[in-house]
């Protein structure tokens, strides 16, 4: 089935004059939004037509001094960039922070269209800081990241004039919400839609704000059939299930989402394991008060990047154990406690959603049998 690459190759004679913007447009965007402009464009320059910038991108990319942070990018650089419906476009305030003291990861991009602009959010880059923060989500009202994505989009709502779209993947998708709700009025009256790509949800305590709920009908999020990023939380917003050709975690993967025209192929449905995980995660964050879940993500974060870890894989392997092991036996007895709490709220959460699953799948197939010998 045909995805956001297949989709520029067919409407990319198309300008957006003459066809205006789609979700696809939106999907593409949103994974645009982490190609590394690094050295290219700065926070306070541009616009720079996309055209010529991505241009010199695709070059870096294919001299080897840039890599490509998933299978696609390169393409998708080649194909914007020769597309009458995005080449002419221009990009502006490209800005990629890291800041381990405020555990901060942020990264955004404006592209300014004829008479309008759209802010475009990356999601978590795939280092051990920003998914700490991810995970701060869980227990902060509001994360650092937040707060800087609110002064982005002001800023560029100052800078250009006209509608406003924003849009972003994953953590991108919750700071695109967060952004548009949170701004100053004058701004968010502007905005013509705001679009969560698999990202998080929110804490009650935002979900149920005035802020949030002012801008609720601008705001619509698109996950995959068997999402886990974007259960996170919760959601309030309208929803659409894509299909993806690829198979649970990975279907986060904007790449696999499957396109048809200027939308998505879309299902009826999220799949079991999708609402399995769900149901998990919103039980675990019922039954753990915030400040325990901070001291518990503190806490596993704390024995996970003992040795030096720096990407989300180095805190999954089995390196550096001894290190781990080290860091584990030097947290006081408290932090120990609401560690191993955490992980046993989890642990059970699981096991009785994994029965809920599975019973629920009992009756289905006992009310198709018996609806065959009737």
């Amino acid at each position: 089935m045909a995805n956001i690459l297949d989709y520029i190759e067919w409407r990319g004679d198309l300008t957006v004059e003459s066809v205006p913007l789609c979700e696809a447009d939106a999907l593409v965007f949103s994974r645009a939004a982490y190609l590394p402009l690094e050295g290219l464009l700065g926070e306070d320059e541009g616009p720079v037509p996309l055209g010529q910038l991505y241009g010199k991108l695709a070059a870096q990319f294919e001299s080897g001094e840039k890599e490509q942070l998933i299978e696609g990018d390169m393409s998708l650089c080649r194909l914007m960039a020769s597309s009458e419906r995005y080449a002419s476009l221009g990009v502006a305030r490209y800005v990629n922070e890291a800041d381990k003291t405020a555990e901060k990861q942020f990264s955004a991009v404006t592209f300014v269209l004829p008479g309008s602009i759209c802010v475009a959010y990356r999601g978590t880059d795939g280092t051990a800081l920003g998914w700490k923060e991810d995970f701060n989500m869980s227990f902060s009202d509001v994360v650092p990241a937040q707060a800087e994505a609110v002064k982005y989009l002001t800023r560029s709502a100052e800078l250009y004039g006209g509608p406003i779209r924003v849009t972003g993947h994953s953590k991108g998708g919750n700071l695109a919400v967060y952004a548009a709700a949170f701004c100053p009025p004058a701004v968010r009256e502007r905005i013509v839609s705001v679009r969560n790509h698999d990202g998080p949800g929110f804490l009650d305590k935002v979900a149920g704000s005035p802020e949030y709920n002012a801008v609720l009908h601008k705001v619509r999020s698109f996950l995959p059939q068997s999402s886990v990023v974007g259960m996170l939380m919760s959601h309030r917003e309208d929803t659409v299930i894509v299909k993806s050709v690829r198979r649970a975690l990975m279907q986060h993967d904007l790449y696999s989402w499957c396109v048809r025209r200027g939308g998505f192929v879309q299902m009826p449905e999220l799949t079991e394991m999708s609402r399995t995980v769900d149901d998990t995660l919103k039980r675990w964050l019922a039954e753990m008060p915030p400040s325990d879940r901070g001291r518990a993500v503190e806490a596993a974060f704390k024995v996970l990047s003992a040795g030096g870890a720096v990407t989300a894989g180095d805190l999954l392997a089995g390196r550096k154990s001894l290190a781990k092991i080290r860091a584990y036996a030097a947290m006081d007895a408290e932090s120990k406690r609401i560690l191993a709490e955490g992980f046993r709220i989890l642990r059970e959460c699981a096991v009785g959603a994994e029965k809920r699953r599975k019973a629920l799948e009992k009756a289905k197939k006992q009310k198709e049998k018996d609806r065959l010998q009737s």
